[in-house]
């Protein structure tokens, strides 16, 4: 059973039947319809010719059709999701295996590593102990060496003209003397020419230091200066006696003192 009814609102034609309703609307040649399937049509009519091509919308069929092919990429694409996930699940675990089997390769070399550097400190430990005895030894004989060479170089000391008594060897603060600058530190006398004739006179370049140790001093001699000399301390060394002069303005330095403690580490 088939039906179809037709009314006209405004400018727009309503058709009903029994595929549903459609809508027209148009004026003189050209009509749009928008038929009860859903596509929409448009009309040129003139001369006795009349030509309708589809414009727009679709049919029931094609949007059963493009929900299904919707649904069927959608399948497609979760499946292929699945797919990626499953490959890169694999490669994990592939990843995971090589880096135990790395690891563990890994580790058994910094075993090796650790035993070998083991073996080295042991060898450093035992080449220290080593030297440590070496020189232990080589002190022990400089001792000696130092004891005997002490004992011949008092055996070549000038004698001393005595007279002076002796003070416990200290340290004295620095001293300037008439080109020659002089410290003591209670044990080794240094002297430092400041002019070259006083460089000449001990031996050795301005500048350069001149270091007497407790066995090269057998005794000292100060001498205060006078109106027209200046003073000075004769110190007695193997070979030659050292003359250390020095102003009458630099007379208040410790200069007897420093004889004092030279005679006193001489008889030591």
């Amino acid at each position: 059973m088939s039906y179809r009814k037709s009314f006209k609102v405004g400018g727009v034609r309503f058709t009903a039947s029994n595929k549903g309703v459609s809508t027209s609307v148009g004026a003189g040649p050209v009509r749009m319809t928008r038929r009860a399937d859903g596509t929409v049509t448009r009309t040129l009519s003139g001369g006795g010719f009349t030509d309708t091509k589809r414009v727009g919308g679709e049919t029931k069929a094609e949007r059963e059709n493009r929900t299904t092919a919707a649904t069927a990429g959608r399948a497609e694409r979760k499946a292929g999701r699945r797919e990626q996930r499953a490959e890169l699940a694999h490669q994990a675990g592939e990843a995971l295996t090589a880096g135990a089997v790395g690891l563990g390769a890994a580790a058994a070399r910094t075993a090796d590593r650790l035993e070998a550097a083991t073996d080295r400190l042991n060898d450093r430990a035992e080449s220290w102990q080593e030297r440590a005895d070496s020189i232990e030894r080589r002190r022990v004989e400089r001792d000696a060496a130092w004891q005997e060479r002490r004992a011949a170089a008092r055996a070549t000391l000038a004698p001393s003209p005595g007279g002076l008594p002796m003070v416990e060897p200290g340290p004295l603060p620095l001293m300037e003397g008439q080109g020659v600058r002089v410290q003591f530190d209670g044990a080794t006398l240094q002297i430092t020419p400041t002019g070259r004739a006083s460089a000449l006179a001990f031996g050795i370049r301005t500048g350069e230091t001149l270091t007497l140790t407790s066995d090269q001093v057998g005794w000292a001699e100060h001498k205060a200066p006078g109106r027209m000399t200046n003073g000075m301390v004769r110190v007695a060394t193997p070979g030659q006696v050292r003359e250390l002069h020095f102003k009458t303005a630099q007379a208040t330095q410790p200069w007897e003192e420093l004889a004092a403690m030279l005679t006193a580490l001489g008889a030591d």
